[in-house]
């Protein structure tokens, strides 16, 4: 027996993880590099530099005390230009007492000197670094799954920031005082170094000038931000970035009247197909329901799992370049529309196929919920909102969701015919019994094997159940013979709904809409406001809106605004102090985050928003079964997630 290994998110992980260090690298580098170009200073600068070992240093140790893992979210989220700011501030002023100082200096004054030019600052470098660190505190009240994903980067970064606070108060000035000297031309005042000099003689001037004419800067600049104001209005809004797994899902949706071996040749026919594109290392598929019933699916429903080949080399050449996973899919999907009819086909991620379903129990970009009681009219109202989706722009596929909505299917209808029963003398619980035999099969004795016992199952072969004069011949035994079982029953076949979502005993079916080249906030809000005004809801029916990546749920975003709008919010009142704190050194505006100290960070939610993601992932929501409870919809709703009856 061998083991084989199918799918693994090793490189997702390693990708991840190199995709940290090199932000991080990058990070520190480029701070060093213009801490060197502007301080002028290259102890001074070095000095500086050693404020992000140490405290990143201290913020691991405080992961490592919290149980914060170390990930894209954590420490993608460190700014090293905020963590030396407290550090450049302190040895920038020391460095500017150090020039300005006549003769030679004995340790007690070179002591006294630092001692005074830290003590000079302090006070502006404390309180800039809280108000920033404060900003950071409304997100620890978010709940939910935007609390799990952004609570390890706001205790990441408050650490981290925390830490800064000490070295620059406490390390600073002793490493200024051990290290630093006096520069040749001090007690000549402030030197500026060559670069920082050169900006300031373009500087200078620009700013004298618009001393003298302030309608020559206030005109233009009340201009611009009323032009920004438009742009604003009319900009879309994500609320993450899509990630790129580096392999793919196909979902096939399949008549829902199909066997499992008609659904496992279909399948078997489209992974052969899909195999043979090169840029699929493995391919391989699911269906139906699992043993532990995770996944309460039926057998017309398959997850495929492609495992793509992570050298670029292997791709296929398309117009000069290496074909995307984009147009990767729409190569499949016309292969397989062209090979396997009979079934449709959709798009995923692995990660994200799984985080949706837990989310928004529907792996389409937008969808769009139905409450009501009577089923004709529901269809009728999914088939008028999908008339009126469609014109959306934006719109690149609009259908009636995969599982939830309310799809029909032929169905045999057996109604007893009680007159006729009753003419004929016989008891319906005896044809009820011949129906249930027939059909369901019936239990008729047991086999024991050890301990263990089978029962025995007595019903119609298969080939007969599918046969509908057979089942219509069946023999109901009565006084004195048998009659055919079509004399008393009658039999239709007819479309008929076959699946039904309910929550909180509540009916409800679901359009999947798939976007392409615009954001979803902006899409639901024209959408929301065309489906109002062209699909008029009879009394007792309500429609509800969600997206696959709504992570502003309720609970959480209430608890951010609560924090972050209240009165009392502590860095309102750091603001307000910080500007009576502020002395000749506070004021130089010298260090790269001087100037965003009294600047206060807040993090809006559009009314609309709560969402995000390119419409470019397309897939079907049928495991929208298990689904209870999920928060998905833009505005409260009677309800989300779903079962089916």
């Amino acid at each position: 027996m061998r083991i084989e290994l199918l799918y693994t998110r090793s490189y997702l992980v390693n990708a991840t993880l190199k995709t940290v260090v090199k932000s991080m690298g990058e990070g520190a580098v480029l701070v060093v590099i213009v801490l060197l170009a502007i301080l002028g200073n290259i102890r001074g600068a070095l000095l500086v530099a050693l404020a992000i070992p140490i405290s990143m240093l201290f913020g691991a140790i405080g992961m490592k005390w919290f149980g914060v893992s170390a990930s894209l979210m954590s420490l993608g989220a460190i700014d090293f230009g905020l963590i030396v700011d407290g550090a450049v501030v302190m040895i920038e002023n020391s460095i500017r007492r150090l020039e300005e100082h006549n003769g030679e200096l004995d340790a007690s004054e070179r002591l006294a000197l630092f001692r005074d030019a830290a003590a000079e600052v302090i006070k502006p470098v404390t309180l800039g670094l809280l108000i920033i660190m404060l900003v950071y505190v409304p997100i620890l009240s978010l709940e939910g799954i935007e609390g799990k994903l952004f609570h390890p980067m706001a205790l990441t970064v408050l650490m981290a920031l925390g830490a800064s606070l000490l070295v620059a108060v406490f390390l600073m000035p002793v490493l200024a005082y051990l290290f630093l000297k006096a520069p040749k031309s001090h007690g000549d005042g402030h030197s500026e170094g060559l670069l920082y000099g050169g900006m300031l003689k373009v500087y200078t001037p620009i700013l004298d000038y618009c001393l003298k004419r302030p309608l020559a800067v206030v005109v233009p600049s009340v201009l611009l931000f009323a032009a920004s104001l438009v742009i604003a209005s009319r900009m879309g809004s994500d609320f993450m970035p899509p990630l790129d797994e580096g392999d793919l899902v196909i979902n096939f949706t399949r008549p829902a009247d199909i066997g499992v071996d008609a659904s496992l040749e279909m399948q078997e026919r489209s992974e052969r197909v899909i195999a043979k594109f090169p840029e699929v290392e493995r391919v391989f598929g699911r269906l139906g329901t699992p043993e532990s019933a995770t996944d309460p699916m039926g057998v017309h429903l398959a997850d495929t799992f492609l495992v793509l080949q992570k050298d670029a080399s292997k791709w296929t050449v398309v117009n000069g370049r290496r074909r995307t996973k984009t147009e990767l899919y729409e190569a499949l999907k016309m292969e397989l529309e062209k090979e396997v009819p009979g079934q449709e086909v959709g798009e995923n991620q692995p990660i994200e196929m799984r985080f949706a379903e837990i989310l928004e129990g529907s792996r389409a970009d937008v969808t769009l919920r139905v409450y009501g009681k009577e089923l004709p009219v529901l269809i009728d109202l999914l088939e008028k909102s999908i008339a009126v989706l469609e014109k959306v722009p934006g719109t690149q596929e609009a259908e009636m969701d995969a599982l939830t909505a309310l799809r029909k299917s032929p169905v045999l209808s057996a109604r007893p015919n009680y007159a006729a029963i009753a003419r004929y003398g016989l008891d319906i619980q005896r044809v009820n019994d011949l129906l249930e035999a027939a059909m369901a099969g019936r239990e008729v004795g047991s086999f024991f094997e050890q301990q263990w016992r089978f029962p025995i199952v007595m019903r119609v072969e298969e080939k007969h159940r599918e046969d509908v004069d057979t089942i219509k011949s069946l023999p109901v035994g009565m006084d004195g013979g048998s009659i055919p079982l079509n004399k008393v029953v009658d039999f239709e076949v007819k479309d008929e709904v076959t699946t039904i979502a309910h929550h909180y005993s509540q009916r409800y079916a679901a359009v999947a809409v798939f976007l392409g080249g615009r954001d979803i906030a902006s899409y639901v809000a024209e959408a929301r406001a065309s489906v109002e005004r062209e699909v008029k809801l009879p009394e007792g029916y309500t429609m509800t809106w969600g997206a696959i990546q709504e992570l502003g749920t309720s609970q959480g975003s209430s608890g951010l605004d609560r924090a972050d709008r209240a009165p009392g919010h502590p860095a309102h009142s750091l603001v307000v102090l910080r500007q009576h704190q502020a002395g000749p050194a506070g004021l130089r505006g010298r260090s790269p985050g001087d100037d965003r100290r009294g600047f206060r960070a807040r993090l809006e939610r559009h009314p609309a928003q709560r969402l995000g993601r390119r419409g470019i992932y397309r897939a079907h929501g049928h495991r929208h079964l298990k689904r209870h409870g999920a928060q998905d919809d833009l505005q409260p709703a009677p309800g989300q997630g779903g079962a089916a009856a």
